[in-house]
Order: C-alpha cells, then sequence, then structure tokens
C-alpha cells in the first residue's frame, strides 16, 4: 500500500513538473523582448567601434503573422504558416556608429557599391551552418533590407532549410559569417538546438493590440 501511495506521488509530481515546464505562449511584444534577451541563447551580439554585429533567431510564426496581417480563415492560416515552417530565419544586423554599415563608406562610391552587392547579391558566399556532425548547410535564401540611412543597421534576414538544420545537428551548429569587406575579419556564434525547439510559441491571435 505504501509503494503505491509513493508511486502515486511520484506521478504526480513529475506531471507538475512538465506542466510547469511548459512554456507560455506570447503575445508578438513578450516573445521580441525574449527574443532578444542574450541569457536564452537566441541572440549573439559582437561588438568592435565603431562597428556592431547582431544575429538574432527570428520563429517563423512572426514571419507568417506579418503575411497574415489580420486573417481569420484557419484554412487560409494553416497553409502560410505551413510554407513558413519549412525554413528556419536568422536577423543579421550590420551597424556603424548604431547606423547602417554603408553609411561607413558613403565617401567611397566604389565601396559603398560593392558593399551594396555582397549584401543584395552574396551573401550565399558569407554565411553557412557548420553542424556539430561536421556539415556545413548553405543559405536556402536571404533578403537585404536597406533603409537608406535612416535604420539602426543593415539588415539581412537569414533563411535555411529547416529539415536540413536540425537532422544534421545534434546538439548545437555554428553559424559562421566571412568579413563581407569592412575589414572586421570572419565571425562565428553557436546556436544550442534545444534552445530553439524549446522558444515560446506566438499566441494564435492574429488582432493583438
Amino acid at each position: 500500500m505504501l509503494k503505491n501511495n509513493w508511486v502515486a506521488l511520484l506521478l504526480i509530481g513529475l506531471c507538475f513538473h512538465l506542466v510547469s515546464c511548459k512554456q507560455e505562449a506570447l503575445n508578438e511584444k513578450e516573445l521580441y523582448t525574449y527574443l532578444k534577451d542574450e541569457s536564452n541563447g537566441l541572440i549573439h551580439k559582437w561588438k568592435e567601434d565603431p562597428f556592431e554585429i547582431s544575429v538574432m533567431y527570428k520563429p517563423s510564426s512572426l514571419l507568417a503573422k506579418q503575411e497574415l496581417g489580420n486573417e481569420t480563415d484557419p484554412v487560409k492560416i494553416k497553409e502560410i504558416t505551413d510554407r513558413y515552417n519549412d525554413y528556419v530565419y536568422f536577423v543579421l544586423n550590420y551597424a556603424y556608429k548604431e547606423g547602417e554599415v554603408l553609411n561607413a563608406f558613403a565617401g567611397d562610391r566604389r565601396k559603398f557599391a560593392d558593399l551594396v552587392n555582397v549584401l543584395s547579391f552574396q551573401m550565399r558566399e558569407k554565411v553557412s551552418i557548420i553542424t556539430d556532425q561536421k556539415q556545413k548547410v548553405q543559405l536556402a535564401d536571404f533578403i537585404h533590407s536597406r533603409h537608406y540611412g535612416m535604420g539602426g543597421g543593415s539588415m539581412v534576414l537569414l533563411v535555411f532549410d529547416k529539415k536540413e538544420v536540425l537532422s544534421k545537428t545534434n546538439n548545437n551548429f555554428k553559424l559562421k559569417l566571412k568579413d563581407i569587406g569592412i575589414g572586421i575579419g570572419n565571425q562565428k556564434y553557436t546556436y544550442q538546438k534545444a534552445n530553439i525547439g524549446n522558444c515560446p510559441k506566438l499566441k494564435l491571435s492574429y488582432n493583438e493590440k
């Protein structure tokens, strides 16, 4: 009888632990706050004045929400979210004195044009993932977002095939960046597979305030 009671208490405790450890779904603002907290391992930063780099994991749900807007049709919502969920996304930001990295070369037309060309067309040659299984994963796509001097950095959305990255990773992978021609050298940032898997979900509401 005592043994049965002990087993029952153990099971209750285990269930409570599993429920309490489950990540609560967050609204958009809360999720961005979580992503930008370096202790959660989803953003990495590097700084050597006057340049700065940040690389942040971006859940596919945030990108899907941008396209969905106020969409309420469940079929449409599933179609779009499933499409985005096939990939792993990172936001890479290069900054110069807290502005776009292009500002550093505004006085050199050739250098400026070369850098625009790299950010817009050559990032597949500059960015890759190396997994802990020593497997290389190339970019599936990328998008350079220009702000024409009005932004806090030069941003590039990095897109990797999700199945390829996760199937070739046991515990962690390194996101490697080659110098894009600004003289700061090569960089690499380690991401834990578990941190990405444990990232909170976005609340399934597309009319949040």
